[in-house]
């Protein structure tokens, strides 16, 4: 997606999907309230559906391949879990991954 974008079915698709997945969220009160209170937590103000819907389908490919390439041209991390003793008995994807 960094290199080549995004094609437009597919954000089509992922805005559709993302309103979809809000709108259902209304259903029921405890999820209302969630997202309420998540709103105020991160934007410090409250955004309507009606809003928050708007800024899905403002988003445009380019904005969301410049995105891409911000968050994956850098160094990447990775957390592991498993019987290792040392870097060294890493799976070779994994340590060709992170560098």
């Amino acid at each position: 997606m960094a290199e080549s974008g995004l094609h437009p079915a597919e954000l089509t698709r992922v805005q559709g999907q993302l309103a979809g997945s809000l709108v259902l969220a209304l259903e029921d009160t405890e999820s209302r309230m969630s997202r309420i209170g998540k709103t105020l937590l991160v934007r410090k103000e409250f955004r309507s559906v009606e809003d928050e819907l708007a800024a899905i389908r403002a988003v445009t490919a380019d904005q969301v391949a410049a995105l891409a390439r911000r968050l994956l041209s850098g160094r990447l991390s990775a957390a592991v879990v498993g019987p290792y003793a040392s870097s060294d008995d890493l799976p070779a994807e994994l340590t060709e991954l992170v560098g």
